[in-house]
Order: structure tokens, then C-alpha cells, then sequence
């Protein structure tokens, strides 16, 4: 398992070409893809944990990329609403929002 502490994932957002660039990708899109990167993250390092239980540095990947996951989680919902109904807070009116296929990107 690679150190995380060494891993740069402040491009996980980008478009896949490593440098960066997001050739005209909307910032709502950005967040979303780090929210995806960071999910597709943990449960990789679930499966690892499956069978490594007791692994310090396991553990403590897992609940650093949790943390990334939760402030991009955040950070989408301050800004365009929550992802589901589980990221809500105060009133349910977060469904008079356009829905994803009513967006323009």
C-alpha cells in the first residue's frame, strides 16, 4: 500500500490528463468528480480493510480520505445543495432545485 501522506490528490478534479487542466469543466462538475474520486477512494480502501483489519496505516488512510470526502461533500452542498437527502439540513425545500438533467453544464 502506498504512503497517503505522499499521494497528491489536489488534482482530482481534473480531467484525467494529470496536468490539471479542466478544458471548460464547471466548477459544480469539479466538486463532484473529487466527491466521486473520494468515494471510489474508501471503497477501495474498504476492501483493503476487509482483509487488513488491523493495519495502522490502513486505518489511517481511510479516515484521512473520509475527511477529504466530507469537506468536498461540504463544499458542493454550500454551494449548489446536497447530493441526497442525507446531506440536507433545515427544510426539505432543497427539491425545488433543478434537477441534474435540467442543468445546463
Amino acid at each position: 500500500m502506498r504512503n497517503c501522506s505522499r499521494m497528491n490528490y489536489n488534482n482530482t478534479a481534473n480531467n484525467g490528463s494529470g496536468n490539471g487542466s479542466t478544458n471548460g469543466i464547471s466548477e459544480r462538475q469539479k466538486l463532484l468528480r473529487v466527491v466521486q474520486a473520494q468515494d471510489f477512494i474508501l471503497t477501495d480502501l474498504a476492501l483493503y480493510l476487509d482483509t487488513h483489519p488491523t493495519c495502522p496505516h490502513g486505518l489511517a488512510c481511510y479516515q484521512a480520505h473520509k475527511q477529504l470526502r466530507d469537506d468536498a461533500v461540504a463544499a458542493f452542498t454550500a454551494q449548489f445543495g446536497p447530493l441526497c437527502h442525507k446531506d440536507f439540513s433545515g427544510s426539505w425545500d432543497w427539491v425545488n432545485n433543478p434537477w441534474p438533467w435540467e442543468l445546463e453544464d
